[in-house]
């Protein structure tokens, strides 16, 4: 299938990045930074991040906040109760629909102010309250890496500022700007590939291992570009946030055509050519016209015919060889 290039950037999956802010303002004592976690520390969920207390001017201060907390989680399951108790009537027609579904909506209102209180600290499912009397327990929400640290041990911060960036890049998205003059030619964008800047190898993204994400609907007024993402599994740690790269994204439109790798092509002024072998080891220049690109082949329209060997590693040697005037171009070395 042919391909469309576009401009690749490595970000991380919406599931697969955290913001841990302060809930209230105060400080991390001082007395407390070599708990701190740097950038580049592995985490899991639930891991302890770091402990605050709340500045002597914060009204109610932690005092308020734990008493929040408390009763946020009492409510909550106070009406998961009431919940359970309304689904087990409901199953023997105990109760009207309308009690059933005031008792769900309870739940529901509960649970969202619980999960809101909690989320500050990662507690929601972590089994543990992030209150102690030293303060609040700030915990990661995701395993992962700390990627950024925003805390100055000691220096106060203000409630809804971000402390830590957590990211997990056991698989990240590559998002890929397509010109909207070529979005019209993918059909099935199943396979891609991309080429980082500041490494020569072509890294294939496919169902083995990655999937399409989605294919954007809206072209951005300022790029008129259109964005895909892929998934990716990154395992091995190759791909790293922020990374940028050309990429080659599969059209889907599959038809039979006469390929050769991309190493064997030798560029001059904007014409293509290669070098075939000819009688013996003596090699040749063959001016081609090219078609279509898929990753690191490219179609050959004209030039070639099928069964031809061409060179694939060194095309710019031989060529420089041919050009010398005491160096014939052939296989044997001097």
């Amino acid at each position: 299938s042919g391909s469309v290039h576009g401009t690749g950037e490595i970000i991380p999956k919406l599931s697969g990045e955290a913001i841990v802010s302060a809930p209230f303002t105060g400080i991390v004592p001082a007395e407390h930074t070599e708990e701190l976690p740097t950038p580049g520390t592995e985490v899991d969920d639930g891991d302890r991040l770091a402990l605050m207390r709340p500045s002597p001017e914060t009204p109610g201060g932690i005092e308020d906040f734990a008493t929040r907390y408390t009763e946020a989680e009492t409510e909550r399951d106070l009406a998961a109760r009431e919940y359970e108790r309304a689904q087990r009537l409901r199953a023997i027609e105990g109760i009207s629909e309308r009690e059933f579904q005031e008792a769900e909506a309870a739940f529901r209102r509960a649970e969202t102010t619980f999960n809101a209180l909690s989320s500050y600290a990662a507690a929601a499912g972590g089994g543990s309250s992030p209150i102690s009397v030293d303060g609040f327990i700030l915990r990661t929400p995701i395993s992962g890496t700390v990627a950024e640290v925003h805390i100055v041990p000691g220096k106060q911060v203000s409630a809804g500022e971000p402390l830590f960036w957590i990211i997990n890049t056991t698989s990240v998205w590559v998002k890929v700007n397509i010109p909207a003059t070529q979005i019209a030619k993918i059909d099935r964008p199943n396979k891609a590939w991309i080429r980082l800047i500041g490494t020569e190898s072509v890294e294939e993204i496919n169902e083995r291992n990655g999937r399409l994400v989605s294919v954007g609907s809206v072209i951005d007024e300022h790029t008129r570009t259109v964005p895909i993402l892929f998934e990716v599994q990154n395992a091995d740690g190759r791909f790293r946030i922020g990374m940028i790269g050309e990429v080659y994204v599969s059209t889907g439109k599959e038809h039979k055509a006469l390929v050769i790798p991309e190493s064997a092509l030798v560029e001059e002024e904007g014409s293509y050519s290669v070098y075939g072998q000819g009688e013996g080891e003596a090699f040749s220049r063959r001016d081609v016209e090219l078609g279509v690109r898929e990753g690191r082949r490219v179609e050959i329209v004209k030039g070639l015919q099928e069964g031809e060997r061409v060179v694939t590693v060194g095309a710019y040697q031989v060529r420089l060889a041919s050009l010398s005037t005491q160096l014939p171009v052939h296989g044997h070395e001097h």
